[in-house]
This record gives C-alpha cells, structure tokens and sequence, in this order.
C-alpha cells in the first residue's frame, strides 16, 4: 500500500497506479505477478501481489557473504531474463539494485532459488503484507 500522506499526492498516486500498471502486463517466471491493483474509496492506494517468501539478494549477501561464481551466474541469467520479458513490453526498471530482487524457493514447487524484479521501487513508501 501506498503510504498515506503520499496518497494525498495525484502526481505519485498516478505514478505509483500508472507502475503497477506496466508491470502487471510483463506476465514472466521472474516477475512477481501482480493480481490487482488500484485505489479505495478511503483513498487507499494498494498493489496486490505474489507473497514470495525469501530474502532480497542484499540480504542474502549479507547473511552468506561473497557467493560462489555458479550461484551468481544463475542469479543473474534470472534477473536478465525478467528485465528483458519487461524491456519486450516497453517498460525499463528505473531501480535496479539487490532490494528489488527477492530469492524465493516457494514458487511452483521449484526447490532451487529464484530471483524477481519486485514491481515496486524501494523508494515508494509501501508496506508489504504476508497472507493471512
């Protein structure tokens, strides 16, 4: 959800609306789908999404220090393959960085990790809930 008091603000309301938008036509294995999106009668302002459960890759490498070569590679070869599905739809990710792509190992049963290009920057002022 969009924080409140930027809610207030048209201009990233439509921003934010307008990002949910284009990542929720990019439909790629290394993209978290996102289900709807929009904005309440009380003005809330909210993106419903994958629950991948994991880390981000900052937190991987915080945790597990320098990764091996192979584990890299592959890592990369995934997050390649979501921002070209996303540059194939027109869309250029504007804030790339090891925050925004999230190690999941609960996605279709698949037991190996898996890196996506979250939908929204770091620097919108959201708060991402789990399933209840």
């Amino acid at each position: 959800m969009l924080a409140l008091e930027l809610a207030r603000r048209q201009d990233l309301v439509a921003r934010f609306l307008q990002e949910a938008r284009s990542a929720s036509r990019i439909g790629h294995e290394n993209v978290i789908d996102i289900s709807d999106f929009g904005q309440s009668a009380e003005g809330y302002v909210y993106i419903a999404m994958e629950y991948l459960e994991g880390q981000d890759l900052g937190q991987v490498v915080r945790a597990e220090g320098a990764l091996a070569w192979s584990r890299v590679r592959d890592i990369l070869v995934q997050i390649c393959r979501a921002l070209r599905a996303a540059h194939e739809k027109g869309i250029v990710h504007r804030d790339m960085n090891p925050r925004t792509s999230s190690s999941s190992t609960a996605r279709a049963g698949r037991s190996s990790s898996r890196f996506s290009i979250l939908a929204s920057p770091r620097s919108w002022a959201w708060t991402p809930t789990a399933p209840a």
